[in-house]
Parts: C-alpha cells; sequence; structure tokens
C-alpha cells in the first residue's frame, strides 16, 4: 500500500481533473457511465463511491487500476488586454493516478479500505511564456487513504469510517528583477483526517439509491522555498523554510441505479455531486525569514454541482458497453471569474465517456474507459491577473481489474 501512495503522489503531476482539482476517476466501470458510482453495488470500486453498498454478503473484493490523462489549456490575451496579443499553451506531462479497493462481506456486514489520488492536478506553463511572473506550475497533489465498517437492516446498508490524506503541493513562479530574471519555487507537505460516511436503500431488484458525504481535511504544509535571484537581491530573498494551511474540501453524492423491469440486461445511472469548494477562501504563504515578505492568494472559490449519468447494457455474459457524460461546475466553475488567473484557469467541464466491461472466467472481472473533456472558455475579470480567456480538453483512459471471491457456505 505504501509503495501504491509513493507512486501515486509521483506519477500525477498534470492530472486532467474535474471542477477545482478534483479527481473524479476511480474506477473504469463508473467511468464508463459517466463517474456515476454511488448507487453502484457490484464492484470493488464501491470502497470509494460508496462502502455502504458493500454490505451485501458478497465475499471478497479486490480491484486494482489507473487512469492515463493528456490535458492542455490554452491562454489568450483578450482584445483589450494592456500587454496584448499574446497566447499561451501549458505543457503538462501525461499524468496516471492509481487506485485500489479491498473489502470483506459476510451475513450483514462488510469491511474494507480503499487508497488513491481524490485530489490533484494544476497546470505547467513554458519557462518562458509571458506570464511566467505570475506562475510556471501549481501542483497540488494528494493520496487519500480510507477505511470502511458497514452493515445491513434489511433495505438500508450503512458505512461509516476514518479518511487519511497526505500530500504537497508545489509552487514556481518566475520573478521580475527589473535587468534580470530569477525564479522562486516552493515545495510544502502535509497530512490530515477527515471522517466518511455513506448509506443505500434497495427499494427493490429494480431500484436503488446511494448517498455519501466525505468530510474535508485541514492540513498544516510546511516545506521548503527556494530562490534563485541576483546577488543584489538575495538577502531578501534567501532560501527558507515556508508554511500554509490547505483544505479540501467537503463532498456529497446521490445517486440512482435503476433496472427497468423486463430489461434485466440494462442498467441506468444518475448522479448530483456537490462539492465544498467554497472553503478555499484565502492562502497565506508565510516565510520564516522576516526579510522576505509573507504573501497572502486570495482565491474566494464557490461550491460547485455536478450532474453525471450513463447507461449500461450486457450483450453478451462476458461481455456490457456502456456510455455516459457529465457537466460539472455548475452554476460556475469553483474560482470566481474576479480571481480568474493561469494559476487555477478552471471552467465547467463537458465530458462523454465510453466504456465496457470483460469476464473471462467467473470472479474476474476487466473493465477499460475512455473520456474526452471540453472546458468551457471564460474570460478573467481580476484586476490582479492576466486579462485572459482560458479554454481547454483533456483525453483520459482507463483499466481496472477486479477479483471477486464468494463466501464459502
Amino acid at each position: 500500500m505504501r509503495a501504491l501512495l509513493v507512486l501515486a503522489l509521483v506519477i500525477a503531476p498534470g492530472t486532467a481533473a474535474a471542477g477545482g482539482f478534483e479527481l473524479v476517476q476511480q474506477g473504469a466501470s463508473a467511468a464508463g457511465v459517466g463517474h456515476a458510482g454511488v448507487a453502484r453495488d457490484d464492484d470493488p470500486s464501491a470502497a470509494w463511491f460508496n462502502p455502504a453498498a458493500l454490505a451485501d454478503g458478497g465475499g471478497l473484493r479486490f480491484g486494482i487500476g489507473a487512469s492515463l490523462a493528456r490535458s492542455t489549456i490554452v491562454a489568450t490575451a483578450l482584445d483589450d488586454a494592456a500587454d496584448g496579443p499574446w497566447q499561451g499553451k501549458t505543457i503538462n506531462a501525461p499524468s496516471v493516478p492509481p487506485y485500489a479497493y479491498l473489502s470483506f462481506a459476510n451475513a450483514d456486514w462488510a469491511a474494507g479500505a480503499s487508497v488513491n489520488l481524490p485530489f490533484a492536478g494544476g497546470v505547467r506553463w513554458a519557462d518562458d511564456w509571458v506570464q511566467r511572473f505570475d506562475i510556471i506550475q501549481s501542483a497540488p497533489r494528494f493520496a487519500r487513504v480510507a477505511g470502511f465498517f458497514a452493515w445491513r437492516f434489511g433495505r438500508v446498508r450503512l458505512a461509516v469510517g476514518p479518511h487519511l490524506d497526505f500530500g504537497a503541493l508545489r509552487l514556481r513562479k518566475a520573478t521580475n528583477h527589473i535587468a534580470s530574471e530569477g525564479t522562486a519555487e516552493l515545495l510544502m507537505r502535509g497530512v490530515g483526517g477527515g471522517v466518511d460516511a455513506s448509506v443505500l436503500v434497495r427499494f427493490s431488484e429494480f431500484a436503488q439509491l446511494g448517498l455519501s458525504y466525505k468530510s474535508r481535511t485541514v492540513l498544516r504544509l510546511s516545506g521548503e522555498a527556494d530562490f534563485e535571484v541576483p546577488a543584489a537581491f538575495q538577502s531578501r530573498f534567501p532560501d527558507q523554510a515556508v508554511s500554509t494551511a490547505m483544505t479540501l474540501p467537503d463532498r456529497f453524492a446521490l445517486g440512482v441505479a435503476l433496472h427497468p423491469k423486463g430489461v434485466e440486461r440494462l442498467g441506468l445511472f444518475a448522479e448530483l455531486g456537490l462539492v465544498l469548494w467554497a472553503v478555499n477562501q484565502t492562502m497565506l504563504l508565510d516565510f520564516v525569514d522576516e526579510a522576505t515578505t509573507d504573501t497572502m492568494i486570495v482565491n474566494e472559490w464557490r461550491n460547485s454541482l455536478a450532474v453525471r449519468g450513463g447507461a449500461e447494457i450486457e450483450l453478451h455474459r462476458v461481455v456490457m458497453l456502456r456510455v455516459g457524460g457529465y457537466v460539472d461546475g455548475l452554476p460556475g466553475a469553483p474560482p470566481p471569474a474576479a480571481n480568474l488567473s493561469p494559476s487555477s484557469p478552471d471552467g465547467t467541464r463537458l465530458a462523454v465517456t465510453v466504456g465496457g466491461r470483460i469476464t473471462p472466467v467467473q470472479g474476474l472481472s476487466i473493465d477499460l474507459f475512455y473520456e474526452h473533456l471540453e472546458l468551457v472558455r471564460r474570460e478573467s475579470e481580476s484586476l490582479d491577473a492576466p486579462q485572459a480567456s482560458y479554454r481547454g480538453s483533456a483525453n483520459i483512459g482507463g483499466l481496472s481489474v477486479s477479483v471477486t471471491v464468494p463466501v464459502a457456505h
């Protein structure tokens, strides 16, 4: 497990995220139906989406997988920009965030754990791009280990458990010294915890409802600030310790799963997701050396709603096909236009997904998906950031392998 967590933090620097820097790509089965996974109960990834669903006496479940993402964001100076015209494009590296799920269910109870990368993303601009004094790289990456215990009460299943988040925030920018330039790079790490809870209500064999809550995590981040500046400025910008506070948001998901009577091989999924990004209002970068002025970053993010859904159909006992889509960032993306900047050029996301499952032998499943995402164009209204518009896209694929071993009776 420790090796998987280290791997997650190392290989996801340019991940295509959902609203803010949340990653919804946490399982190929849910991804195929637009990431609507909170009401699904037949997959190991329920350990993440809705652990309560696993209290079904289904035995041992194990799943492991990863997504492969490549994203691009384009910034263009507005027509009336004082420093225009100009255009910049991110050079985000491909990312491969992994995940793993393990659970055991017997009679009316279940227990298990998940390890994944629910928050990651950021941007990487060219070192010489025109707005390098604002940002070159912003890279938040936070892995999570979560455990749960679930119990079934008739048609209702409940689960609760703790989670532990740990990771890092990297910031890099150029510094302007009139006749020359330098760079500032900050790398801060931290650990924090929270609580998760979920419920699944099975109305009948044809319909069920899922609800999950994942609490916020407050982290104190500390690390190093490295400055490469001309000799005349080194007394003001020495290499030193730096710290800040960061809150990963609360998340709610409410969804339904329908298997229409008489069409047993068809499944329909729909979901609403709410992320309380309003916890991200400001961030103070506190430098230990008094010669370096502390920096207050004003974000003033707002809460964001996502609508997800899709369908799956079993074509054969070993082959299933899926299709779906989602809109993330309603009524608007977390960063308001008044604070939109190249360090967080977020917008409403529109995506379509396709996927499928192959079951070569009983108890073994291989799920795959592909997703195309478009970042709707937005214009900045900030007085403290470049006058620019931002748009983008991402192509994401993924693979999961799942093993189920029923309880022997």
